[in-house]
């Protein structure tokens, strides 16, 4: 082997001992973990309805969520209780209770995603931080919807508490569409910049009581999403694709509602992705150890 194949072999063996070095602490985490996780509930067409009927995405455009809020009421980065949902433009709505560092009470976040499926996404913010403001294990009603003001139609987002009796509408675009899009809509999501155990130790069961669309509520035919669903197709994907903490599940309850749950980590590295890359960088540094032997023979 000659002296410039030595020397790149060793300085990428010392870039995969650097990155090993680095799993399981603040340093291995920022490499990992540039994007938020989630994890959340889809919705396909044909699913059942309480009417007996099946869900068609294509004649429906009210979706409203009821939900109880996490017993949070820290964080070190944004939280986010996040419906969304794609009309038939292929726009993405999205109305969300979020809590901000340094707060101990929950706002509101609207915004709508364009571009989703070419390069030029873009996220648009209509309001960040309004009210109505909650607290932690309130009981929330979030909608989105279409109805027509003069001759457009105009997509709107609605959030209510029950607790307080507050509520505000919030105008989030027209777009000459008035339907949602036919799919797999991920419809609520808990969304998370931060995978710090502490921020969720405590909070409870975030807890879905109800997911109606144009006033009828699903009943079943839903499907966890963590952002690794690869095999459905799902219109979107709620979330950045980082792995979620091995600490937060989805549990199934009575009377069709859904709960998000925290659970003390089996692992001692706060994901999972972060030990299967780790492997896919050792297996690396054996390929190219491998390719440089049969170079030399």
């Amino acid at each position: 082997m000659g002296l410039r194949q030595t020397a790149v072999l060793l300085f990428l063996l010392f870039l995969v001992a650097r990155l090993a070095e680095a799993h399981g602490s603040d340093e291995w985490e920022e490499f990992v973990i540039r994007s938020p996780w989630a994890l959340g509930l889809t919705i396909p067409d044909k699913s059942p309805l309480e009417d007996g009927e099946a869900l068609d995405w294509s004649a429906a455009n009210n979706l409203t969520i009821v939900v109880t809020l996490p017993n949070i009421n820290y964080t070190d980065n944004t939280l986010y209780v996040i419906v969304s949902v794609m009309t038939m433009s292929g726009t993405v709505l999205q109305v969300a209770a979020g809590l901000e560092p340094g707060q101990e009470v929950w706002s509101t976040h609207v915004m709508y995603v364009t571009g989703v499926y070419g390069s030029g996404k873009e996220y648009h913010l209509v309001a960040r931080g309004a009210a109505p403001y909650s607290r932690p294990g309130d009981k929330l009603s979030i909608s989105i919807y279409s109805a027509m003001i003069g001759p457009n139609s105009t997509w709107f987002g609605e959030v209510y508490n029950y607790l307080t009796g507050e509520g505000k509408r919030f105008v989030i675009l027209v777009n000459g569409s008035s339907s949602f899009r036919a799919g797999s809509q991920e419809v609520i999501a808990l969304e998370s910049y931060t995978s710090k155990e502490e921020v969720f130790t405590g909070m409870g069961r975030m807890i879905l009581h109800g997911i109606f669309i144009n006033g009828r509520r699903v009943v079943g035919g839903w499907y966890v999403d963590d952002g690794q669903v690869f095999y459905r197709e799902s219109l979107f994907v709620v979330g950045g694709g980082a792995p979620v903490p091995s600490f937060i599940s989805i549990d199934d309850l009575p009377d069709h509602e859904v709960a998000w749950l925290y659970s003390p980590a089996v692992w001692e590295t706060s994901d999972l992705g972060g030990f299967y890359t780790l492997l896919l960088l050792m297996a690396l540094a054996l390929l190219i150890i491998v390719v440089f032997a049969v170079r030399v023979r």
